[in-house]
């Protein structure tokens, strides 16, 4: 898999963490990766007690660990720095759990790695009783370059795990707010087309470039907030698994809270994977 070489999958003792395992665990053997476990703590039994377990978790389910690293300190940093140092191609964490790490706590560790981290960052929600690699992938798309890494690696493991790849490119073309008697002009109108068309044109770009019959559909989604499209969308068909850029979708900046890719990421009902180019 050209996208996924060395998979770091940084895990605590929590349920949540034990089930992240295993979608690294699935990833690093459908991918042909190497899998490092680490864990980030201060005491030395605690660390060597939890990547024993990891160990036998990633070992029970036919994978291999390549390296165990247990290190000290902030953990935010210290997953993103031992990823860089390690030249991993994807960070795998839990949704809750290494300490402060909350869905809904603003510069929570998981927060924080897909913020900082070199890489590309798959947040894995907790699915405890499902399978830990997804049926359906929707991929967001914009035309930007972090689009386009973010198409590239959903058809990598769509292709790679036998699930469908959708692709979806929200647009908030219609106005957020309109007033009873609002009258949209012909200029306004022309816009609300121009918009359309581009989206539509961006996603048959995709679908072409992608190639190979990668794409089972594609969405073009109009109107409100793009990230609440995008969201409502990989509800609609059941995804698995969210794929997005760090940076594209118009505001979008890896270092700015509120952006579409933060909001996704905070909110989704399904793993999210931040792709990084």
């Amino acid at each position: 898999m050209a996208f996924l070489d060395r998979i770091v999958m940084a895990t605590d003792s929590s349920a949540e963490a034990a089930f992240a395992e295993r979608v690294a665990t699935s990833l690093s053997v459908v991918s042909g990766s190497e899998l490092h476990l680490l864990t980030v703590g201060d005491s030395e039994t605690d660390a060597e007690k939890t990547l024993s377990e990891a160990r036998r978790g990633v070992e029970e389910v036919g994978g291999r660990v390549a390296v165990a690293h247990s290190v000290s300190g902030r953990a935010d940093d210290r997953i993103s720095a031992v990823a860089e140092d390690l030249h991993a191609s994807l960070i795998v964490v839990g949704n809750r759990g290494l300490g402060a790490l909350k869905r809904t706590v603003m510069g929570s560790v998981s927060e924080s790695v897909v913020r900082h981290a070199h890489c590309s960052v798959l947040v894995v929600r907790d699915g405890r009783g499902t399978a830990p690699l997804p049926e359906k992938i929707l991929a967001a798309v914009d035309g930007s370059e972090e689009s386009k890494a973010a198409a590239n690696m959903a058809a990598e493991v769509a292709g790679a795990v036998g699930a469908e790849l959708h692709l979806v490119y929200a647009t908030p073309i219609i106005p957020s707010v309109t007033y009873p008697g609002t009258v949209i002009t012909k200029g306004a109108e022309t816009t609300f087309e121009h918009l359309r068309d581009k989206a539509q044109a961006v996603l048959a770009v995709e679908e072409e470039r992608l190639g190979n019959g990668a794409v089972s559909e594609t969405h073009l989604l109009t109107g409100g907030q793009p990230d609440d499209a995008i969201l409502d969308a990989a509800e609609d068909i059941g995804a698995g698994l969210l794929v997005v850029g760090s940076r594209g979708f118009g505001g979008v900046r890896r270092t700015l809270l509120g952006s579409v890719s933060d909001s996704v990421v905070r909110r989704a009902h399904c793993s999210v994977m931040v792709a990084r180019g």
